[in-house]
């Protein structure tokens, strides 16, 4: 099953068992899964039971033209993997080095990707728009070994300081030996 299966169908208003931080402080009411940092950082996050195995997330994202927009995977406290864009390509940040994964970003332009992340190996698979962008990306700490908490995060100094984000999911990943079955006899 899922750890995380949310489609935001409520009128796209954001539920309560995510929490939603302006300047690093809780805030309560009814937000929209379009994020805005006008003047503020903004971050929505999501807490859901540990996974030590291979783990898939996904999420769409719509965003106008804007920088300083991440997706980030925690392990705890401490940030396994995080995704960055700029207004013209998308990264993966390892460390203190950030790697372009796709360039040729368009404006307005709904996004889909699939994170694939082993913690044995520290590496994660990038794909978006169903194709791969980067295979055995380097986790941004390597130190992680787990997966409980994504967020989505907005620095105040965004240029268009505006996200969708639309179906998120996490769940483990399973790989099948023979994924077609024995016919009936």
């Amino acid at each position: 099953g899922y750890n995380v299966y949310e489609n935001f169908d409520n009128g796209g208003f954001i539920p309560k068992d995510w929490i939603v931080l302006k300047d690093k402080k809780e805030v309560s009411g009814s937000f929209k899964n379009t994020l805005n940092s006008a003047n503020c950082v903004f971050q929505l996050q999501k807490d859901f039971d540990k996974l030590n195995t291979p783990t898939v997330m996904e999420f769409d994202a719509i965003q106008p033209q804007s920088r300083n927009f991440y997706f980030r995977v925690y392990d705890g406290t401490t940030v396994a993997l995080m995704l960055t864009a700029d207004g013209e390509n998308f990264y993966y940040k390892s460390g203190k080095t950030t790697v372009p994964v796709y360039s040729g970003y368009k404006e307005n332009m709904w996004y889909s990707f699939r994170i694939i992340l082993y913690p044995d190996t520290k590496t994660a698979d990038i794909y978006i728009n169903g194709r791969i962008a980067k295979s055995g990306a380097e986790f941004y700490k390597n130190t992680a070994s787990g997966f409980d908490k994504l967020d989505f995060y907005l620095d105040k100094n965004a240029d268009a300081p505006n996200v969708t984000i639309d179906n998120v999911r996490v769940c483990p990943y399973e790989t099948f030996s023979d994924y077609v079955p024995e016919p009936n006899k």
